[in-house]
């Protein structure tokens, strides 16, 4: 009798802990000044060369073990017309040479966006919403953390302001160069709605030095022969 009990027991701890478990968003972000640290990075002189962090992609973990339906669709720049000022500005190209951005944003739909769950033109809106809601630089402003060619940082202290912010413990840190300490990648947990940030189911280390560096963009390589064009079509 105690024998089957604890089999009982067992299966309804599994049962609960599969409800209890739920799919989880992520959002990544990236740091211009650590990525163009060396200066490999080119910019048309019409996109916002500015000190910010903006988007790499948006992703979708399956932790509940139910995987939708993957959108068919391939990638339609036309799609994001609507608000490709903001793609510029939030969701910008650092490859050489100077690019729009299009072929990107067509590698995080394939990648990432099909199998996320949400329609274009909506993930790349969603994506440069959260960007815009979560406004990490000003959260680490307020802690008196901001850009510069000298001051460093204590991780602890750059991962206290981000997930006081934003209410969560929520925040994942990467580094690189001048070994391992130049920030250059912010990954932030979010609700199964993809909606805002939220506690991380399982949180990786941070990939960094104990104290970090928050670089300025450089003055980067600068393209500037052909203006930049509104995406207004193609299909990726």
């Amino acid at each position: 009798m105690a024998y089957r009990f604890v089999i009982a027991a067992l299966v309804t701890l599994l049962s609960c802990s599969a409800s209890l478990a739920q799919d989880q968003y992520f959002l990544y972000l990236r740091w211009p000044g650590g990525l163009c640290s060396k200066g490999e990075c080119c910019f048309h002189s019409t996109y916002p060369r500015q000190n910010d962090f903006v988007v790499h992609y948006l992703a979708r973990s399956f932790t509940s073990g139910s995987y939708p339906q993957c959108n068919p669709n391939p990638f339609y720049a036309a799609a994001l017309q609507n608000f490709v000022q903001d793609m510029y500005k939030y969701w910008p190209s650092f490859n050489c040479p100077a690019a729009t951005g299009v072929n990107e944003w067509g590698d995080a739909w394939n990648d990432n966006g099909k199998c996320s769950g949400i329609d274009q033109p909506q993930y790349f809106q969603r994506a440069i919403n959260l960007t815009k809601d979560a406004n990490v630089l000003d959260k680490l402003a307020r802690k008196g953390i901001l850009p510069s060619e000298s001051n460093t940082y204590n991780l602890v202290d750059v991962m206290n302001a981000i997930n006081e912010g934003l209410g969560a413990n929520t925040a994942v840190i990467n580094c690189g160069a001048n070994a391992n300490s130049v920030l250059r990648n912010v990954r932030l947990c979010l609700d199964p709605t993809a909606s805002f940030a939220t506690d991380c189911i399982d949180k990786p280390p941070n990939i960094c030095a104990e104290r970090v560096q928050l670089l300025p963009l450089a003055n980067n390589t600068v393209e500037d022969e052909n203006p930049i064009e509104m995406v207004t079509s193609g299909v990726m």
